[in-house]
């Protein structure tokens, strides 16, 4: 399965919750279920915290759990500009802000990591988290292993399967408005 650095570009850019990346995610090594309770604070700003850790789904979308001012789970997807936390009582909306990235290829071996920093801006949501707002700021990494094209060089646009790993973590601040 060939794997488009588009999909990656597209993933480092709108996940910046977010150059030049190893290739769409697929396969997933899922974390155990958590309970949904989504009960966040009215008015109040708390706390947030979003993280995942394993493989991912699918080009775009990756598993994300939530715990601080509400406990959810569900995915994430993105887009070029903007994503969606899908959870199961609702969807929490933002747009990335400020993005840093960092890719490095080990020639002998083809490991591929990269990581990207961001800043992200909570711009509203549906069902339970419809008048959600808040800021924060996040890492992922992803590590890979590629193949090498045929002249020997190492292919980041082309990682083999079941090689990626990706971590997610993002904290910030949480309201829910009335």
């Amino acid at each position: 399965m060939r794997i488009s650095k588009k999909a990656w570009r597209t993933l480092a850019t709108a996940v910046a919750v977010p150059g030049s990346a190893l290739g769409a995610l697929a396969g997933f090594a899922a974390v155990p279920a958590m309970a949904g309770t989504a009960q966040p604070q009215m008015g109040h700003p708390a706390t947030e915290t979003f993280y995942a850790y394993g493989a991912a789904i699918s080009e775009a979308d990756i598993p994300v759990y939530a715990s601080g001012a509400f406990s959810d789970q569900g995915y994430l997807e993105v887009s070029d500009i903007s994503g969606t936390i899908v959870l199961r009582h609702g969807d929490i909306n933002f747009t990335p802000t400020e993005r840093r990235s960092y890719s490095h290829t080990y020639p002998q071996s083809c490991n591929v990591t990269e990581a990207l920093t961001f800043s992200y801006h909570i711009t509203g949501g549906t069902g339970s988290y419809r008048n959600a707002d808040g800021r924060g700021h996040g890492s992922i990494d992803i590590w890979a292993v590629v193949r090498r094209d045929d002249d020997g060089t190492c292919d980041p646009s082309d990682p083999i399967p079941n090689t990626i790993r990706i971590l997610l973590d993002a904290s910030g601040t949480f309201t829910q408005n009335t």
